[in-house]
């Protein structure tokens, strides 16, 4: 009898030491992983990681001792306190993380070199402005020519209220951006005047997945400061629509010609997968893509629709400056408010302002109405005199309007296609044929002019090439 009880203590206490041994393990496992984990969260390598409880509560916890270390009902002081508190060996160093939530924001914040700002997606993180600000999240590129910094995976919602939804500063011009990255943003409801992203000095970008929603103001604003070339980067992905409102640009890239006429630029981009506009309704001085004072740019599968001018890029009048390379390749405009009953003579698809040269369009399609107009080009300087500043191949046109003014340019269409359905050029004279001169306006080898005579009524049809005009008798 005594043998069993002993038997059956011995077997208790070992029982009770194995559970007590695994129960240990357990606690010193969980304890290591608080540290790092926050409950929940997932995230195993962040700074910080900031939640709310949505009742207007706002927490920052520390990512490696797993404590709450700021804590407050201002959303933005919060962010900010737990930015304010990275690494500053060499710079602000570290990610902080923003769970799913409602971060209501009365004032912006500052992010600097080699910070990344990642929220847990567009659709859950939400930044919301409660109050007008110079902008949502700010780029601090003061004194800074590395930045590397990254924001993903959240959407800024400014309310309607005045301020940029993403800008870098502009307090050091010498201050360069590199290697940032703009990854599955929502940005949203900016007012008239301000921007979706507004960047200076950028240079290997990488933009990818961006919706921009603004109602009267620019979906993306790059400018070059004049110490630095910008560009080497890729945007791809990118959406822009509005509500109709005047003055609306989607996409609006200008570089900065310097004292000795070079320029410097937002170059050697490339943009891709590139959607603008659907709810611009035409609305007075909207302009879909923006291209001012700038070079070696490529664009792929852009679509824009519903702007007053689809396309518009210009260079300075200035000596020895030229805006050029710019190349597109499969483009669809569609500027056609009703199509085939008339639209808005200030419609145009394709519109070329001053020194501009070396654009080449492959492939695509435009659809201006009957009024609007395909290409407009005002006061073009030809290259070196021997090339042609605009080049169209093989674009689809369903009609085909060129509105030429005020100096000789150059425009070779290339393989057009479908233009019995409009007219490369249409003039009339009140003389008679045996009067008449030549078409009025620049020549250019391959200029095609129908021309309608009221004095000797008739048509005649003259093309010029080789330093002269022929023409086709149309009349019988």
């Amino acid at each position: 009898m005594k043998i069993k009880q002993i038997l059956i203590v011995l077997s208790i206490v070992i029982f009770s030491s194995v559970i007590s041994y695994r129960l240990g393990v357990l606690a010193q496992i969980t304890g290591a992983l608080k540290s790092i984990v926050e409950p929940g969260s997932m995230v195993t390598e962040a700074s910080y990681v900031i939640f709310t409880d949505d009742n207007g509560n706002y927490f920052a916890r520390d990512g490696n001792s797993g404590e709450i270390v700021f804590s407050g009902t201002n959303a933005a002081t919060v962010i900010q306190s737990a930015i304010n508190s990275l690494p500053t060996s060499n710079a602000r160093e570290g990610l902080i993380y923003l769970k799913p939530g409602n971060y209501d924001m009365s004032t912006g914040i500052a992010i600097g070199k080699r910070t990344y700002l990642i929220g847990a997606s567009p659709e859950t993180t939400i930044l919301v402005a409660t109050a007008n600000m110079n902008s949502m999240i700010t780029i601090d590129r003061t004194n800074v020519v590395w930045t590397d910094w990254k924001i993903a995976d959240l959407q800024v919602d400014m309310n309607n209220k005045n301020g940029d939804a993403i800008m870098s500063s502009d307090a050091d011009e010498n201050g360069l951006q590199c290697r940032m990255a703009l990854q599955n943003l929502r940005l949203y409801n900016t007012n008239p005047g301000y921007c979706g992203i507004n960047l200076t000095d950028v240079r290997g970008m990488d933009a990818r997945n961006i919706r921009i929603r603004t109602p009267g103001g620019t979906g993306i604003k790059l400018r070059s400061s004049g110490g630095y070339n910008s560009g080497e980067g890729v945007w791809d992905n990118i959406i822009i629509g509005g509500a109709g409102t005047s003055n609306t640009v989607g996409i609006d890239i200008a570089g900065k010609v310097l004292t000795n006429n070079e320029t410097s630029a937002s170059n050697i981009a490339l943009w891709s997968r590139i959607q603008l506009g659907g709810t611009m309704n035409y609305a007075t001085g909207t302009i879909g893509l923006k291209i001012v004072d700038d070079f070696d740019i490529t664009f792929y599968n852009l679509h824009a629709e519903g702007w007053e001018t689809a396309v518009y890029i210009e260079g300075q009048n200035i000596a020895n400056h030229y805006v050029e390379n710019i190349e597109f390749y499969h483009p669809v405009i569609k500027n056609d408010k009703n199509p085939d009953t008339g639209g808005d003579p200030n419609n145009v698809d394709w519109r070329f302002v001053n020194k501009v040269r070396g654009v080449r369009i492959y492939g695509g399609s435009s659809f201006p109405s009957v009024n609007g107009k395909t290409i407009s080009c005002d006061s073009l300087g030809s290259w070196k005199n021997t090339r042609p500043n605009i080049f169209f191949g093989h674009l689809f046109e369903k009609r085909y309007n060129v509105d030429i003014a005020n100096g000789a340019t150059r425009i070779v269409q290339g393989l057009q296609e479908n233009l019995n359905e409009g007219h490369l050029e249409y003039q009339t004279t009140t003389a008679s044929w045996t009067t008449y001169a030549n078409p009025t306006g620049p020549v250019w080898d391959g200029r095609i002019v129908v021309v309608y005579s009221s004095g000797q009524p008739g048509y005649r049809m003259y093309t010029y090439a080789n330093n002269d005009w022929r023409y086709q008798d149309l009349s019988t």
